[in-house]
């Protein structure tokens, strides 16, 4: 019976904190320890463990929910900007879309394109009524009035701007297009140009770098392209070759002429000259060739 007892008083102190007069031993209420599962475990915790457990789920959760919604607003912001994004970075690329776009935000912020003269009379005259009307209720009536036709104009530039802008962006394509494909004959035609003064077989083992760099940064010259990339040291025999071929021409002539003429080939007495990017200057490059063949 006292072991039943004790029970009972324990359930009860459980339940409401306090032992039932005469029911066992009364303890202070921060050690008595309750069961709870974590992680699929009964353990044992004081009310004060409870409350601290309690608290930290709470604040994890506080956290959690606004990394979800920070993360929720970045999603939203980055899908806003994407496809400016897109623009921009035609822009980079295309000097006549970053023109024109330019100078349509320009002609925007300086009111350039602003309401039509039918719409701005249209105010004026609603503005008038508004002065000779005493009536509340109508002087209300042409106010909302007015700001239906303002918003209406908004709405209309908007309009007006997207419409203006979309051949634009057709012609800009097709230009684009044009252009590339311009650009590609003309380097085409330089490395042809090249080819025979280098040789087909230097130009042949850089063609397709070279073609590909000089459409992509079209305002370099495809010779200074070719003079980056190319080793050094084939670079400098197919200079020589050049100058040797050039100066074979000249005893040609001279020949032709009763005149004679000709040296031998020289080692050059000047070094290499590296620039800021620890590549060879084509100036150095150039002098070296000349000693070689006795121009210098």
């Amino acid at each position: 019976m006292a072991h039943q007892a004790k029970a009972v008083a324990e359930t009860f102190y459980r339940k409401y904190g306090v032992y039932p007069i005469g029911g066992g031993e009364e303890k202070p209420k921060d050690q008595v320890k309750e069961k709870i599962t974590v992680d699929g475990k009964e353990i044992e915790v004081t009310k004060e463990e409870l409350i601290e457990l309690a608290q930290k789920g709470k604040d994890y959760t506080k956290k959690s929910q606004a990394l979800a919604e920070d993360k929720k607003s970045l999603e939203v912001r980055e899908k806003e900007v994407e496809g400016l994004k897109v623009i921009v970075d035609e822009m980079a690329t295309n000097p006549i879309l970053k023109r024109e776009l330019n100078k349509t935000y320009d002609d925007v912020k300086a009111g350039k394109i602003s309401e039509k003269e039918g719409e701005k009379k249209s105010q004026k005259i609603i503005d008038e009524w508004i002065g000779d009307t005493v009536d509340k209720d109508d002087r209300k009536a042409y106010g909302d009035l007015r700001i239906a036709i303002k918003e209406e104009t908004k709405e209309a530039i908007r309009l007006a701007v997207e419409e203006a802008t979309k051949p634009l962006k057709e012609e800009v394509s097709l230009l684009r297009n044009t252009s590339t494909i311009s650009l590609s004959n003309k380097v085409e035609q330089d490395l042809q140009k090249l080819e025979d003064e280098l040789g087909k077989e230097f130009i042949d083992k850089h063609h397709k770098e070279i073609k590909s760099l000089a459409i992509k940064y079209p305002n370099q010259s495809v010779k200074k392209l070719l003079y980056h990339m190319a080793d050094d040291t084939a670079l400098e025999d197919a200079l020589v070759a050049r100058a040797e071929k050039r100066k074979q021409k000249e005893l040609e002539r001279k020949k032709r002429g009763s005149s004679t003429g000709g040296e031998e080939i020289v080692t050059p007495k000047s070094k290499y000259i590296y620039n800021k990017a620890g590549g060879v200057t084509p100036e150095s490059i150039v002098q070296r060739v000349k000693e070689r063949a006795g121009m210098a």
